[in-house]
């Protein structure tokens, strides 16, 4: 166990940042090219990055951080959820 049990808060902080850095050189052909039919882009694995933190995860962490004894909710999440670009 880390010795700062805020790390993963640090992290997560940092992520956006990180993210554009790594962005910062690709085109939007690069970012929409998928490696097969079947399989997401980076441009989709963005969009279900930014869906997952502001849909599924702050509401989880604002209910933790709102409630005495939060609970989680299973099933609360971005299942089902298309991200595929249409061109």
């Amino acid at each position: 166990m880390p010795t700062d049990s805020l790390d993963c808060l640090d992290l997560l902080e940092s992520t956006p940042a990180m993210l554009r850095d790594l962005m910062s050189e690709l085109s939007e052909d690069d970012a929409r090219w998928k490696p097969a039919p079947d399989r997401f882009s980076v441009a989709e694995v963005l969009a279900h990055l930014s869906h997952c933190e502001g849909h599924c995860y702050r509401v989880r962490l604002d209910r933790f951080l709102a409630e005495e004894l939060p609970r989680y909710l299973a099933g609360a999440g971005p299942l089902g959820r298309d991200y595929r670009l249409n061109p």
